[in-house]
């Protein structure tokens, strides 16, 4: 769950935008141009001169190999690098569909997904799976100073992530920026689904949070994050973790159950903050039923929350219920240690 840099001769930096220096009009268009030129860490520069609307990209590079490729914020023109200022892509008018979809359903390598100083907004549907962002197969996509907002799913408001086996994995880390000053922050806020309103992570999937905030979002299920079957513990927290008021679960709402996180039909799973002053919090959740700040249930399910600081979070909103902080039912256990 690492942002990747490889060194390749063969890779190329492609250009979109509206001005004769640019080397596409579309970012489709360079994501395939990318995709032929092969396994390179290709750059894609995204300039700020053209409106990125009705946006449902694909990345579905060929599943024999490796491939890496960074989607990055670029100047007022195709001319020049990388810049802090953020590139919007919309998803508004594109049929319901995510704004971004990676696919590695089949291969056997890693493919790597970087996205730098995007916001993505305004993508999917009542009946999509990841309303910004679905991920399938063995990929690691690291969101660096990028921003997931107002997007809608059935499940997975912002990110969906599912893999193909334990040695298969999805993987979805978020990072700050530090392109700017003060760094730009990268978090999933005010999407909406059934079940995961920020994010939902499917078999093989895996969240490496990194102390980067998912809040203000909504569902039925989950509000904030949505766990529905994992192979082995993963959601992960840095040690160098900011300040506890810039990070973790918070704010997030539930009509039903699980305000926070809602955890079912799994062995094991846990949250792990390393380091001192890295506790991960889960606070001001709200559930209209049970469990403000976690959730879990299923015969089996064993949620593991390791340095992990649960405040003010309430259940029982909309309708009678329990856990404010924590509900375990269906035979389900949770374990608090060192929070």
């Amino acid at each position: 769950m690492l942002f990747v840099i490889a060194a390749d001769a063969a890779a190329v930096t492609l250009r979109v935008g509206n001005d004769a220096a640019c080397t596409h009009a579309t970012i489709q268009a360079a994501i395939d141009a990318s995709i032929a030129n092969g396994p390179d860490e290709d750059e894609i520069l995204l300039a700020q001169n053209k409106v990125y609307a009705a946006q449902a990209l694909v990345i579905a590079a060929p599943s024999d190999g490796e491939y890496i490729l960074a989607l990055v914020a670029g100047g007022a023109t195709c001319v020049g690098g990388a810049t802090a200022t953020p590139t919007v892509l919309s998803g508004a008018g594109n049929g319901g569909l995510p704004i971004l979809r990676v696919l590695n359903p089949e291969g056997d390598l890693q493919h790597y997904v970087n996205l730098l100083n995007l916001d993505l907004v305004d993508g999917g549907g009542p009946s999509t799976d990841g309303g910004a962002v679905r991920v399938e197969g063995a990929v690691t996509m690291s969101l660096i100073g990028t921003q997931v907002r107002n997007n809608t799913a059935a499940r997975g408001g912002g990110l969906y992530l599912v893999g193909r086996g334990p040695s298969h994995g999805a993987y979805a880390s978020l990072f700050p920026s530090h392109a700017g000053d003060p760094p730009r922050r990268s978090v999933i806020q005010s999407n909406q689904a059934i079940r995961g309103g920020g994010v939902y992570l499917d078999h093989d999937a895996h969240g490496g949070f990194n102390a980067e905030p998912i809040v203000d979002n909504r569902a039925d299920f989950g509000g904030g994050l949505y766990i529905a079957a994992l192979g082995e513990p993963g959601l992960y927290v840095a040690p160098d973790a900011p300040p506890q008021d810039e990070r973790g679960l918070r704010r997030n709402r539930a009509r039903f159950d699980g305000g926070g996180l809602y955890v079912e039909s799994l062995l094991s799973f846990g949250v792990s903050s390393q380091g001192p002053g890295a506790h991960f919090p889960i606070v001001d959740n709200e559930a209209g039923r049970d469990g403000g700040g976690v959730f879990a249930t299923g015969a089996g399910t064993h949620v593991n929350l390791y340095s992990v600081y649960v405040d003010g979070n309430r259940a029982g909103t909309e309708e009678a219920g329990c856990g404010g902080g924590l509900y375990a039912g269906g035979k389900a256990a949770i374990t608090l240690n060192g929070g």
